[in-house]
């Protein structure tokens, strides 16, 4: 009988040890999954929904505000983008579903996104010109065809159903790193980058080894402190226009930021490195097959006197990440408004 009276404290003991445990889990999991974060978006966020109030008015709803998924969903930032601007907001994955009316199947388990997709519909929204914030929304040069810049970092798109849906083949080309298909209304070509040319100090070329072969490049490199430009001289100029992409498809063997140069200095001070008249575009390479999309909508990036319409230089600076690495390009391609 005492074995027994020890063996039901022991058992009260643990039954009160798990309900004072579910007691405290219980609220935290709760709020996590239904209870608005209570810490709000950093002052950045705070200044860009501000900038957007201040421009289009608070409750406008003339314009839909897009949250890019990635963003919204570790943040809430798509609850502090309504109560902040009262403006409608779309939450995806991209601007062109919103844009083609098209419902993200993957989505259709988050709450936010069924809500706020809902909210659009039910009121008739969809259609409405679409806001693209370089903060909010980060959207991509191919998400900005057709768009209108407001000020630096703040965009509205207009592109037409049609349009939107044509796009969504070469999106997800570019979007999985895979071979570019025909796309109405844009026309795809390959550029004529046939002489990548390595520019390397501190260090010696003993520090990266470049192999090209039709235009297809494949340089290796160590880690170091050394600099290492890969560029390409082009006779005569490249003659682009602000709707143009360049799109250079990339293969990384490791994360590796890159950032890229394009110069328009008929004599740059250094081939493949300081010029005067450039626009640089600055990305994060992933392990596999990726395209790097630069586009001149946005004239932010420009330096000097660049201008798209003579483009002599185009460099890839790859240095002073103390990584090693290999990157391999098998073409650049040049998208253009049909």
């Amino acid at each position: 009988m005492i074995y027994d009276s020890g063996i039901w404290r022991i058992l009260r003991f643990t039954l009160l040890a798990i309900l004072v445990l579910s007691a405290l889990i219980f609220p935290i999991e709760f709020r996590k999954q239904y209870e608005s974060s209570t810490v709000a978006p950093s002052q950045q966020y705070f200044e860009e929904l501000l900038r957007i109030r201040d421009l289009f008015g608070y409750g406008n709803r003339s314009d839909v505000i897009f949250v890019r998924y990635d963003l919204s969903s570790s943040t809430r930032l798509a609850e502090w983008t309504l109560a902040i601007t009262g403006m409608p907001i779309y939450v995806g994955t991209s601007p062109l579903y919103y844009l083609a009316n098209r419902t993200e199947t993957s989505l259709l388990k988050d709450s936010v996104y069924v809500g706020q997709t809902n909210n659009l519909v039910i009121h008739h929204l969809f259609g409405r010109p679409l806001i693209l914030s370089d903060l909010l929304s980060a959207p991509t040069t191919l998400e900005l065809i057709n768009s209108t810049i407001i000020v630096p970092g703040l965009f509205v798109s207009r592109l037409a159903r049609t349009e939107a849906l044509a796009l969504f083949s070469l999106n997800d080309a570019i979007v999985n790193g895979n071979p570019l298909p025909p796309t109405p209304g844009v026309s795809i070509g390959r550029m004529n980058t046939m002489s990548w040319q390595i520019y390397l100090a501190k260090g010696g070329f003993n520090n990266a080894t470049l192999t090209q072969s039709n235009g297809n490049f494949s340089i290796s490199l160590t880690a170091g402190e050394y600099f290492v430009r890969l560029y390409d001289i082009f006779s005569p100029a490249l003659n682009l226009t602000s709707e143009d992409i360049i799109a250079i498809h990339l293969w990384s063997a490791v994360n590796k930021q890159l950032l890229v140069g394009l110069s328009s200095q008929d004599s740059p001070l250094l081939p493949g490195g300081t010029t005067a008249d450039y626009a640089f575009y600055s990305s994060q390479l992933h392990p596999g097959w990726q395209y790097e999309l630069i586009g001149f909508s946005d004239n932010s990036s420009f330096t000097g006197n660049f201008a798209p319409s003579s483009i002599v230089q185009m460099i890839l600076y790859l240095d002073r990440d103390q990584v090693i690495d290999q990157i391999i390009s098998d073409g650049v391609y040049l998208l253009e408004p049909a």
